[in-house]
């Protein structure tokens, strides 16, 4: 099992690797991330409004 510290530091590195390197490595990746990521802030904010 990781630690939280760990999957941070993990975390930002595969982000950090895709988001940064070479264009013909990243282009392909790209849309996955952005929508992965529009999930998640969709995901937190309804659970926020969901909380109230």
């Amino acid at each position: 099992m990781f630690y939280p510290i760990e999957l941070f530091i993990m975390a930002t590195f595969v982000v950090h690797t895709v988001s940064v390197s070479q264009m013909r490595y990243r282009l392909p990746v790209m849309p996955f991330l952005i929508l992965g990521f529009s999930w998640l802030v969709a995901k937190r904010f309804k659970f926020q409004s969901e909380k109230r």
